[in-house]
């Protein structure tokens, strides 16, 4: 029933300890919206800079092994059979 609701990907917020002298507990720390927004904000950027570089460093290797190829006599884009020499 919590799978085909959606209410089992939520989640579980422990109950803080009864204060002492009391048998209720606590009400959970619950974060604001705007709490929520920041962090989610926080998470997405670091998950793009890592990608981002990532990225980049693959660039980097694609050129040189592009420059490594035509240094070579190979031309990028020739085939992975073909060797075709610069004229």
């Amino acid at each position: 029933m919590l799978c085909q609701s959606g209410v089992g990907a939520l989640p579980v917020l422990p109950l803080p300890e009864p204060a002492v002298g009391t048998s209720i507990p606590a009400m959970p720390n619950i974060r604001k919206e705007e709490e929520l927004l920041a962090s989610t904000m926080k998470s997405l950027q670091t998950l793009y800079d890592k990608v981002q570089k990532s990225q980049d460093s693959a660039a980097v290797v694609g050129n040189l092994v592009g420059f490594e190829k035509e240094k070579d006599g190979v031309l990028p884009g020739s085939g992975s059979n073909d060797v075709v020499k610069k004229s």
